[in-house]
């Protein structure tokens, strides 16, 4: 009896320690969230400043007043319509005009993911002429450039948002890109493809462990996926 009682304890004993492993593991975090999830505006400007970013002051200005208004009870529509009215295109609208209308709803839905988007926009641009001495289309260079801006993003905001963002930057309709043939020799539908790929495969060298991981490491991550042939490049 005595022993059998000893197999029972041990066997809750171990479904005890299963049950709080479990729990432990679902309770990690996952880069659905990502880095700047818990902070502020202004600790996300200096999180990015501080990382070698670059913060636009218009797009921080557009963004800051974007929340100002939902703070205000201003519906996204609402938002849009009066982004949409301002009579003169000031400064702090600029950017929000070479958006796309996809892009334009996301940035009011998610004003402090998107300048962590911006920032990291130029980023990848950087390190994509550091990296190969030219920022080109369609080429190797081109599929580094997403590959990483959307590595930095899922890291940043998080997988499920980057995705949101990345997609709607090639958010032109199919008509457009009929009619658009770019100088390196494929059309715009081509191109787009190559950049929905890359952009995928860029986000999925990020994984919940990584939300502390560094620039470096990422860039390393997508010039592997581009050595291993993971990445779309049409112009060789």
């Amino acid at each position: 009896m005595c022993k059998i009682k000893k197999l029972l304890s041990m066997a809750v004993g171990a479904t005890l320690a299963l049950s709080m492993s479990i729990t432990a593991f679902a309770a990690a975090p996952t880069n659905s969230e990502g880095r700047i999830a818990d902070m502020t505006v202004s600790e996300v400007v200096t999180y990015l400043e501080e990382n070698d970013g670059y913060v636009e002051e218009a797009f921080l200005n557009l963004c800051e007043s974007i929340i100002d208004m939902k703070e205000e009870g201003f519906s996204e529509s609402q938002i849009l319509d009066t982004l949409a009215s301002t009579p003169e295109p000031a400064s702090m609208y600029e950017t929000w005009g070479t958006l796309t209308a996809s892009e334009k709803l996301l940035v009011v839905t998610y004003p402090k993911e998107a300048l962590a988007i911006q920032s990291n926009a130029t980023k990848a641009t950087n390190s994509t002429i550091s990296t190969y001495g030219y920022n080109g289309n369609g080429d190797v260079s081109d599929a580094y450039r997403h590959g990483y801006w959307n590595a930095l993003n899922a890291r940043d905001v998080g997988n499920t948002i980057a995705e949101k963002f990345a997609t709607a930057h090639e958010d032109i309709s199919d008509e457009e890109m009929n009619k658009f043939y770019d100088s390196v020799g494929y059309y715009g539908w081509q191109l787009r493809s190559m950049d929905l790929h890359n952009n995928e495969v860029g986000r999925g060298v990020v994984s919940w462990t990584d939300i502390l991981t560094s620039d470096s490491t990422l860039s390393s991550r997508i010039l592997e996926q581009i050595k291993k042939g993971n990445m779309v490049i049409l112009v060789k």
